[in-house]
């Protein structure tokens, strides 16, 4: 993961462009708000119906066994637990927040806990995380990965290194914009980074064999319709 790459992604010319399209229509621009009427979670330490349909949103489905052992299970209790040491308040690239992303934490606890059980894969068990501590879990998928390249298994520690390089330089440009998209309060700087790179990515990613984000073929125009592409329909998520 390159700092000099994730900032030219994020001060791309289009980049507000692509944030003011997703959240004027694509269903995954629900992800934060689904279920929560007055921006906060009711239920921060505990996974719910009302998150596992938001994760929906993002074209990923929590297995029917998952979810029932996500609702009514030990599963559940035990992810519960973990989610009780883990602040709501900490933001990734912050000074306490390596100590809740690093291996053994509480948020790697419940990671690990939701990947053994239940056809429950890693960017699912991310997801699910990120919906209960967006300012500290990052949402991602292939597409992301593939176009910022973190280290194997280190995209928490790796991202959170990178918010702090040069004083914050790549998260005062994701506050920037955020304030210039309008967008909701309740969507976190991780999730302006998530959005800009999956947008930039998604019309062009070729899966196992891609070579990764070209940036000039990032569309400039303001035109939403532009960021369609034969993989792609306007009611995608990220």
């Amino acid at each position: 993961m390159n700092h000099r790459h994730l900032l030219a992604i994020v001060e791309h010319p289009a980049a507000v462009s692509a944030l003011r399209c997703y959240y004027g229509g694509w269903t995954g621009s629900r992800f934060e708000s689904l279920g929560r009427p007055d921006g906060t979670d009711p239920h921060p330490d505990q996974i719910t119906a009302a998150d596992i349909a938001a994760v929906s949103l993002l074209s990923v489905t929590v297995p029917a066994e998952g979810a029932i052992a996500l609702l009514e299970g030990d599963l559940g209790r035990q992810v519960a637990e973990q989610l009780r040491a883990i602040p709501t308040d900490v933001d990734l690239g912050t000074a306490q927040a390596f100590e809740l992303v690093r291996d053994g934490s509480a948020a790697n606890r419940a990671w690990h806990l939701l990947t053994a059980q239940h056809r429950i894969g890693p960017v699912l068990a991310g997801t699910l995380l990120a919906r209960k501590r967006p300012r500290l879990i990052p949402v991602h998928d292939a597409v992301v990965e593939c176009a910022i390249k973190p280290p194997p298994h280190q995209l928490w520690i790796s991202l959170n290194h990178q918010l702090q390089t040069n004083d914050g330089l790549l998260r005062n440009q994701l506050r920037r914009l955020h304030t210039a998209a309008r967008l909701p309060e309740q969507v976190s700087v991780l999730r302006v980074l998530g959005v800009i790179v999956w947008m930039f990515h998604q019309r062009t990613h070729a899966g196992p064999n891609c070579i990764g984000l070209d940036l000039s073929a990032v569309p400039a125009g303001p035109d939403c319709t532009a960021w369609l592409g034969p993989r792609t329909q306007l009611t995608a998520g990220t």
